[in-house]
């Protein structure tokens, strides 16, 4: 409440902008259903701690390169779900749209990055109307946490032009 955040649209009960009559993770089981990062606290941050870390930590295992996985968890968590920061401020039809672009790049096996380029700008198109925040936020809590597991190093390479994103 006090960090007045945004997109979050309004709730009939423990809304973020009155003050809170339950515990932090009993408002966030309220709704987990319609935001990502809710989900994460109602199921003690089981998809950041055991599956989204680890995917990064396994791609920089494999690729030798930060970014490359970092992109790489933002295409998968992109196609899987949908943004729910998108969703609120867009609605459904924008959310599936980005959903089904990051799922068409998953299967491209040629000209991956120039597709990967074209959906970037598509997501910073209309002043970055479909920041896709809420991926945004999940993947800097994984990569935390695959950092401090040491899943990850600070010294890995983050080079762009070395991938197939490039």
């Amino acid at each position: 409440r006090l960090a007045k955040p945004g997109g979050l649209g309004e709730a009939k009960e423990q809304d973020v902008r009155d003050e809170p009559t339950l515990p932090l993770r009993d408002v966030m089981a309220l709704a987990k259903e319609r935001d990502l990062i809710a989900a994460e606290y109602a199921t003690d941050f089981e998809d950041i701690l055991d599956i989204s870390a680890d995917h990064i930590g396994i791609s920089v295992a494999e690729f030798g390169n930060l970014e490359q996985a970092i992109v790489l968890e933002q295409l998968v968590r992109l196609a899987s779900y949908m943004d729910s920061l998108i969703l609120r401020k867009l609605g459904q039809f924008a959310a599936l749209q980005v959903r089904d672009r990051a799922h068409e790049i998953m299967r491209l096996t040629a000209k991956q990055g120039q597709a990967y380029r074209d959906f970037d700008a598509f997501l910073r198109a209309d002043d970055h109307a479909r920041n896709p925040g809420t991926t945004a936020d999940m993947i800097s809590a994984a990569l935390f946490v695959a950092l401090r597991e040491k899943q990850s190093d600070l010294a890995t390479p983050f080079v762009w032009d070395e991938h197939p994103f490039g």
